[in-house]
């Protein structure tokens, strides 16, 4: 019912650009996908929140996808606060978008529970598929380490436009940390911000 409420909303605003979901923990991966499938083609929609909105595992990236799929002209989405979701659900969202995405400006990944090397394959992974993104936001992954950031530094594309990349409250603590830290910023050359507040 709340998918279906959400498509009939932005049917009526044919205008909306900017759309805030957040917060609404039972929408979870059927509402999204129920509000995608009934969501008109010719939508204008650049911005998305889906943050703290039950979105978990595989189903959650699923639904996220598909989400890009109807969603043409968006730049900029907000999935963070879906602790369920986690690197199985970076996978799958990965997975199933259907070719790259270029339009994709801002992507909000903090808390989603990414941990270690198996966060930092999926968010990789991910880099892949959205070649145009410039402003990574996975601050508040506790446990994803310096461990993870080295497999993202090492698994990810080296063409990104990346300029902003907030790595707040991500466990980078101590001299290795400082050494992931450095190695993701030599692979992002057009980087002008890098957040590393509060590793400790």
């Amino acid at each position: 019912e709340g998918g279906a409420a959400v498509a009939a909303i932005l049917e009526a605003a044919l205008e909306l650009r900017s759309l805030t979901l957040r917060g609404n923990r039972f929408l979870r991966s059927d509402g999204v996908v129920r509000f995608v499938e009934l969501l008109s083609p010719s939508n204008i929609l650049t911005s998305l929140n889906l943050s703290q909105c039950g979105l978990e595992h595989t189903d959650g990236g699923c639904a996220v996808a598909a989400a890009f799929c109807k969603l043409n002209s968006l730049s900029h989405l907000y999935i963070s606060n879906n602790w369920g979701l986690a690197a199985g659900g970076v996978v799958s969202l990965a997975r199933d978008i259907p070719s790259p995405v270029h339009n994709l400006r801002l992507l909000d990944l903090s808390e989603c529970w990414l941990s270690s090397t198996e966060g930092g394959t999926a968010v990789a992974a991910l880099l892949r598929q959205l070649p145009g993104l410039e402003d990574l936001d996975l601050s508040s992954n506790w446990e994803l380490s310096a461990a993870g950031i080295e497999v993202l530094a090492r698994d990810m594309p080296c063409h990104l436009a990346l300029k902003s990349i907030r790595l707040e409250k991500c466990g980078l603590a101590g001299k290795i940390g400082g050494r992931a830290a450095a190695c993701l910023s030599s692979k992002c050359p057009a980087l002008e911000r890098l957040d590393l507040a509060n590793n400790w």
